[in-house]
């Protein structure tokens, strides 16, 4: 019987110490808006099923767990369930972990993100976080994938360089040839840093600044010469994804390049150099 007792006792402190609570950071995106702690919020869990149980009785919303052959699931916070090929999914420091909610063993520090994703041929949207930058004050926005790399899809990055180029030139400043791939625009998403709940309260509008660096006008609609009109063309050059003022993914829309490259064209008089 004391033999028994003391194997009972050993069971209980090896299944004590393999879910060990832990003091994470819990934040939850939903279809169309931040459901729980834009910020984030600090809460005490073991797995990531359990912070949202947590985060659920802090925020006051609901959600339901399915429990299935293959383990157990979230398929519904709020007031939007899944489907096919969308879903609730979670994130522990910016991965997306191989195994379920309730098998993620939490560590002090960990940040939990749950969030409604729709689902394509390479997996789930890259999701955003922002983070304190080495100078006091500054913060750094970054996309991730699911094994927690930064994304890097598209790349419209290179108008600014041809940009920058051309204005060079119409300088009289000498440049060699750049790299062929650099001249030609092939996956021209556009992306948006912003937090979801900055997006639909601006409407995708943006602060613009002085060359000092002090604010210029904090909406471009307000600009004189950049202001409504121009957004309104240019934004027609846009086709904008589904819910992107309130999603999570920071890519928001895909560019007629060219409609863009017309638009330049009558505006600016820039010319295209033949590929």
């Amino acid at each position: 019987m004391a033999k028994r007792l003391l194997a009972i006792l050993v069971l209980s402190v090896v299944a004590a110490s393999t879910t060990q609570k832990a003091t994470v950071h819990v934040r939850v995106e939903g279809k169309t808006r931040t459901l729980f702690a834009p910020a984030e919020l600090t809460v005490t869990a073991s797995t990531p099923m359990e912070a949202i149980e947590q985060a659920s009785l802090i925020g006051e919303f609901y959600y339901h767990v399915t429990v299935s052959s293959f383990g157990s699931y979230v398929d519904q916070i709020g007031r939007y369930g899944g489907s096919a090929s969308s879903g609730w999914v979670f994130k522990v420091d910016d991965a997306s972990p191989p195994v379920g909610a309730d098998a993620v063993q939490l560590k002090d520090g960990d940040h939990v993100l749950w969030y409604y994703a729709d689902f394509g041929p390479t997996g789930g949207p890259p999701t955003l976080a922002v983070k304190a930058a080495a100078k006091k004050g500054c913060y750094t926005a970054s996309a991730f994938d699911d094994a927690g790399n930064v994304s890097s899809r598209g790349d419209l990055s290179d108008v600014a360089l041809n940009w920058m180029l051309w204005q060079a030139r119409a300088a009289a400043l000498r440049f060699g040839e750049i790299d062929p791939a650099d001249r030609e625009i092939t996956e021209p998403i556009l992306h948006d840093q912003s937090a979801a709940l900055v997006r639909s309260s601006q409407k995708g509008d943006r602060r613009i600044d002085a060359p000092d660096g002090s604010i210029l006008n904090n909406q471009q609609n307000d600009h004189a010469r950049l202001g409504r009109q121009q957004r309104a063309a240019t934004e027609r050059l846009i086709t904008r994804g589904d819910n992107w003022q309130h999603s999570i993914a920071i890519e928001v829309g895909v560019v007629d390049m060219a409609g863009y490259a017309q638009w330049l064209h009558d505006e600016l008089g820039w010319q295209a150099i033949p590929a």
